[in-house]
């Protein structure tokens, strides 16, 4: 069974391509900054973690 899916069109009838663009970056800016935050995130903690334990040595 196949569902049915909604195209986009501009008024000309043909595929709205800037749209599906747009959609595009928007999901793999998305994407990235998921991925940086997942990266970045214990790197803070760490070098946090790192300057704490260097301000009670």
């Amino acid at each position: 069974m196949t569902t049915e899916q909604h195209i986009r069109h501009r008024a000309d009838g043909s595929i709205d391509t800037a749209f599906y663009t747009s959609q595009g970056r928007t999901r793999r800016s998305e994407a990235a900054h998921s991925m940086a935050r997942g990266v970045i995130g214990p790197l803070v903690i760490l070098f946090s973690f790192g300057t704490l334990v260097a301000l009670l040595v």
